[in-house]
Formats: C-alpha cells, sequence, structure tokens
C-alpha cells in the first residue's frame, strides 16, 4: 500500500492555489489575521519561524530487536497443530458468532478465522478467554468494549456475548538464524552482521518517524493559527477525493464495498469532510511558504529526491517512478518537502529521549 498513499500525497501536492477570479471560488467567512506575515486571496497566513514543539527521540531497546528478528524470520516459519492448551504466542483458530442485545453483528464458520495470542487484536481480555484452550472447544462469555474500542467500531461501548468453537490450535517454529541460513535467505554473511543491521535500520525508522511526526507538527501549528479566505471547490473536491481513497484501497484489498469499510470503521461523513479540509488547507499554507519565501528547487535537490521517493517505494529506477508520476508532480512534492525542512530548521525544537512501543 506504500506506492497507494505515495500517490496520495503526490496528488496533494497539486492542491495549490491559483489565480482569484475563478466561478470555483468558495469563500469561508474567516477574517484575515492582525499578525498575518504574508496574504492572498486564498489564505493570511500565520508566523512560521519560532515555533516550539518537541522530537521524540527513540532508542533501540533489546525488545524492538528481537520483535524486528522476530518478523524477519516469520516469513520462512512453519506452523504445527499441538494438542496442549494454547498459550502466547500460538495461533489460535476458531468459529465464532458475536451478539449485541442478542443481533449478530459480526461472525466467522469457515474454520479459517485466527488470532495470535498476546496482539490482542479483540482486546486483553479476549486474550485471555483464549488462553488455555485446546482444539474443540467451545465456550461463551461476554466483555464490555470501551467507547474508544478501535478495532471494531460496532463493539465500542458495548457488552459483546461471544459464542467460540475452537477449530485448532497452531504454534509458530521459526528457522534457526544460522550463519548459511541468513546468508541464503537474508544476504548477510553471519548473525552478528544480521544484528547489526536489524538495530541500524530500526533507529533509522525511528528517527525518520520521529521527524515526520515533528514536521507534521509543525506544519498543523501553521495551518491552525493562519486563517483561510477562500479555496477553489474543485481543490475541495479532490481533497476529499483523496481522504475516501485510502478507504477504497481498504475496499479493494478486503473485497467489501466501500460503505461496509465505512461502517466496520466508524468513518462518518463528518469525518470525510474534515479530513479533505485538512488537506486543502495545508497544502495552501505550504504554497504560501513556498511564495512568501521564495522556495525553490535545483537540479540537484530534484534528482536527490527523486531518488528518494523511488528508493522508498521500491522502484528500480528513477525513470520507472516517472512513468507513474510526472515530472511537474515530483517536483512539486520535493518543493513541498523543502517547506517542512524550513520549519524544522527555524523552529525550537526540545529532544526528548522517548521508549518507542511496537505496535
Amino acid at each position: 500500500m506504500k506506492k497507494k498513499f505515495f500517490s496520495m500525497f503526490l496528488s496533494l501536492s497539486v492542491l495549490a492555489f491559483s489565480a482569484c477570479g475563478s466561478t470555483n471560488l468558495v469563500k469561508t467567512g474567516n477574517s484575515p489575521i492582525e499578525n498575518a506575515v504574508y496574504s492572498n486571496d486564498f489564505i493570511s497566513l500565520a508566523p512560521y519561524t519560532g515555533l516550539k514543539a518537541e522530537k521524540a527521540v527513540y532508542s533501540v531497546s533489546e525488545e524492538n530487536i528481537q520483535n524486528s528478528i522476530h518478523e524477519q524470520l516469520s516469513d520462512y516459519a512453519d506452523y504445527k497443530s499441538v494438542s496442549r492448551a494454547s498459550k502466547t504466542k500460538d495461533w489460535v483458530y476458531f468459529d465464532y458468532t458475536a451478539k449485541i442485545d442478542g443481533e449478530v453483528v459480526s461472525e466467522s464458520s469457515d474454520g479459517e478465522y485466527y488470532i495470535v495470542l498476546g496482539d490482542e487484536e479483540f482486546g486483553d481480555e479476549f486474550d485471555d478467554k483464549m488462553t488455555g484452550v485446546k482444539k474443540g472447544a467451545a465456550q461463551e462469555f461476554d466483555i464490555s468494549y470501551p467507547d474508544n474500542y478501535e478495532n471494531d467500531s460496532d463493539w465500542a461501548g458495548h457488552t459483546v456475548h461471544f459464542s467460540i468453537t475452537v477449530t485448532d490450535v497452531q504454534k509458530e517454529i521459526l528457522p534457526e538464524a544460522t550463519d548459511s541460513f541468513l546468508k541464503e535467505n537474508l544476504g548477510f554473511d553471519s548473525y552478528d552482521e544480521f544484528i547489526e543491521d536489524t538495530k541500524e535500520s530500526l533507529a533509522d525508522s525511528y528517527e525518520e518517524e520521529s521527524m515526520d511526526n515533528l514536521k507534521d507538527e509543525l506544519l498543523l501549528q501553521v495551518v491552525d493559527s493562519s486563517s483561510i479566505l477562500a479555496y477553489e471547490k474543485q481543490k475541495y473536491e479532490d481533497a476529499y477525493a483523496l481522504a475516501v481513497s485510502e478507504y477504497e484501497e481498504y475496499a479493494e484489498m478486503f473485497g467489501m464495498e466501500l460503505e461496509d469499510i465505512y461502517d466496520f470503521m466508524g468513518v462518518t461523513d463528518d469525518e470525510l469532510e474534515e479530513t479533505a479540509t485538512q488537506i486543502l488547507y495545508r497544502g495552501i499554507v505550504q504554497d504560501a511558504i513556498v511564495e512568501n519565501e521564495n522556495i525553490t528547487l535545483n537540479e540537484a535537490e530534484y534528482q536527490d529526491g527523486l531518488e528518494y521517493y523511488a528508493e522508498l517505494n521500491d522502484y528500480e529506477s528513477t525513470d520507472a517512478l516517472l512513468e507513474d508520476f510526472s515530472e511537474d508532480e515530483l517536483r512539486k512534492q520535493i518543493t513541498q518537502d523543502k517547506v517542512l525542512d524550513f520549519l524544522v530548521a527555524h523552529a525550537q525544537i526540545t529532544e526528548v529521549p522517548t521508549e518507542y512501543i511496537d505496535e
């Protein structure tokens, strides 16, 4: 899905304001702010330098390393049915019916549904109920879910009655990470090299995530402090289509109707409109900063950006990337990346040591 979301962000980058006078113009009714540093027909832009924000500095723990090792080796794992009672990390297959006030809200009866004990897909209480069971076991129990339960919006704030029949209990058997296995399958000459690469990869990914969060926080501060005066209706419709596109991807992935995805994830029309507005406003703010700072892109920066996005999205070459996206789209995206870098460079950042929690 990485490429899909990349496409979404590239599309976002072309949601710039254009010359005023379009019959498609929508005025928000907002008033200009007094301390604007830049204004046009679309925006009264708030100060965007000297912003204050915290940046998480994540450490790589032994647990993080072991989780990453498990994830890498699990692609080569075998699974074996066991006759013992289930325990943490086992894969428990089961048929189930979930009812709220006597009405069935979810069910599976093909023997293929499973959870991994410890992942808490249905919550920790559900995992507790499914721990210590054997194949063929049948049980019924109630679980009350909090209002903010996210895994299934239909269950949030309700007591769900489950009828369960366990169809299988399997244990995961990971391959031994020998030098020969690692060299043949993962391209490492030794276990030490594998561990060092894992540590470096985790550190890099944590830093990238931390920086992305920081940039998002700084941009949001500017959006919240500025005043959007007008926008083009078509730009909003494009932003709304982007907001919907993520859920269309899920619908396609799971073979579901879009409305069913909305129901499953608890997505409302108001939330879609809010997301579209956020997308639109962020684009307007970034373009205003580009205009005010006269931010441009030289050829070296453009080529570096092409290589970055090609590698990030597993393209074989920058030419392959340019087959899916136009040069204008990519130049726009890379220029707006410079806006975010500018915000960071001119902000007051406090670094905060933080434990990284694997999801």
